[in-house]
């Protein structure tokens, strides 16, 4: 069942020496050189997490779906000011946070 609350947050790795962009060669492989901790998805709110590559293969995409509209609230505050990733290798950018409304389409949008 999808359901109508859901948070997608957009990562890339940046190479310090030349500023230039990783490109992943699949999810698995983003997931380790970013490093997501585990608090994103053990927090209450119980999200269900998806994860896909975009631009090129050289960003994360996290999507987060909630069950109602106070676990995604619940989620939320128990995040907040907390740290998404440990990165491996690279700089990590967590760099937009996008709220999908109820038929999907992007409700609202927060570039960091």
């Amino acid at each position: 069942m999808a359901y109508g609350w859901k948070v997608k947050q957009y990562f890339r790795n940046r190479i310090p020496s030349d500023n230039s962009l990783v490109t992943f060669s699949s999810v698995a492989d983003a997931q380790s050189k970013i490093n997501l901790t585990s608090a994103h998805t053990s927090t209450n709110g119980s999200p269900t997490t998806t994860y896909a590559l975009a631009d090129s293969d050289q960003t994360l995409v996290v999507t987060y779906e909630f069950s109602s509209l106070d676990n995604q609230t619940t989620w939320y505050n128990a995040m907040s000011g907390t740290n998404w990733y440990s990165a491996t290798e690279g700089s990590i950018e967590y760099f937009k946070v996008e709220w999908l409304n109820h038929n999907g389409d992007v409700g609202a949008t927060t570039n960091l």
